[in-house]
């Protein structure tokens, strides 16, 4: 990606006080960390492998998260019991959830929201909630639970530097997905990490970045009682912020935005709610991505799913797994030095990598909330 600076000689050890970050407050490293914490998996009943990978990389810590797992299918079978409900015991049979989540003045909320929201996911189905409506609630639970003293130690565990109101000025983005049996693809998102589909090597995205100028987003900024600002996040670029913080307008904590008790979470100057979308697989799907806003800042949706389908037959054939792809991926996104690209390319970076290795047909599914590609607005 950055080929062309090479020439321009070797990097300098400087440190720029850039605010290329959610939030204002950033310091970045003398050299990049580019060692890498990667690892892949599969799900052959739902016909999917996987693979992710992070990177630090110029900040001066690593503030990112992620969560791939299988959902059991106990709750399956417990659902059928207790409720007698089969529609939604064959939406929880077999659930491969995957999310990744960005951190930002800490990587406590980041660890939090990846450690819970598998539990907050599977409490929600045995309210008998359908999988998209526990996606959904999930993100409001892990909200709360972080103002929940019962929490305070745990998210000492997982980096807060004090037990007192931790997530008050700390917080993450977060995309998550959940691939289902009946072939549905369920997508939620709050913020700028996104998730990105490759059909037939056509990039869709199958979120909305949530940044403060977007319309809806400054209404309800403002309604709230916020106000937009525009600061300089380099010598060449500036950057909307809400009271000149956070440049995003959905975020998981940061509390410090969502006083207004006369509001509900939707309401609020930054909201936790998700943007949620629907799509049913069809034979031309290839893979999907999801990535933090590190990796859009370099490459555009197309660029990335250029990047990934080159290695489909490797994939296929298993002589590349998708991590060593993601790797790849990252590397091309890292700055050579941060003054020559002005910031860009030094953000903490994950790429999750999720490739689709049948064609099955699959059984329909009649939802009211189904949309084709398309997102839906959850305010």
């Amino acid at each position: 990606m950055w080929q062309h600076l090479e020439s321009l000689g070797e990097a300098i050890s400087e440190v720029f006080m850039l605010g290329t970050s959610k939030s204002s407050k950033i310091s970045w490293r003398r050299q990049p960390i580019k060692d890498k914490h990667s690892s892949n998996g599969h799900i052959p009943s739902l016909g999917v492998m996987y693979g992710q990978s992070s990177m630090q990389g110029w900040r001066d810590r690593m503030e990112d998260a992620y969560v791939t797992v299988q959902l059991n299918s106990s709750l399956s079978r417990g659902l059928d019991i207790k409720n007698g409900i089969m529609n939604l015991k064959q939406e929880w049979d077999c659930l491969g959830l995957f999310g990744v989540f960005d951190g930002h003045g800490g990587a406590h909320v980041a660890n939090f929201c990846a450690r819970h929201l598998p539990r907050e996911m599977e409490a929600a189905g045995w309210r008998g909630r359908s999988v998209a409506e526990a996606l959904h609630e999930s993100f409001h639970s892990l909200d709360n639970s972080l103002q929940d003293s019962a929490f305070s130690e745990e998210l000492m565990s997982c980096g807060a530097s004090s037990s007192d109101q931790p997530a008050h000025s700390c917080g993450c983005t977060a995309a998550a997905c959940c691939v289902m049996r009946t072939g549905e693809v369920i997508v939620a998102n709050a913020g700028d990490c996104r998730v990105v589909l490759s059909r037939q090597g056509v990039a869709q995205d199958l979120s909305q970045d949530h940044k403060p100028n977007l319309p809806k987003e400054h209404a309800r900024i403002r309604n709230a009682g916020g106000q937009l600002t525009e600061k300089a996040t380099g010598k060449r670029r500036k950057t909307i912020r809400i009271n000149g913080g956070l440049n995003v307008s959905r975020t998981i904590g940061d509390h410090k935005y969502k006083q207004n008790e006369s509001l509900p979470p939707n309401s609020q100057m930054v909201s936790c709610t998700p943007d949620m979308m629907t799509f049913r697989r069809s034979p031309q799907d290839e893979f999907m991505v999801i990535a933090c806003d590190g990796v859009w800042d370099v490459l555009s949706s197309q660029q990335v799913v250029d990047a990934v389908r080159r290695h489909l037959p490797a994939l296929h054939d298993g002589r590349r797994d998708p991590s060593d792809v993601a790797e790849e991926v990252l590397d091309m996104c890292l700055s050579p030095n941060l003054s020559w690209t002005d910031g860009i390319g030094g953000d903490n970076m994950t790429l999750m990598i999720i490739v689709f290795t049948d064609q099955r047909s699959h059984a329909p599914v009649n939802w009211a909330t189904r949309t084709d590609l398309g997102w839906r607005s959850s305010l």
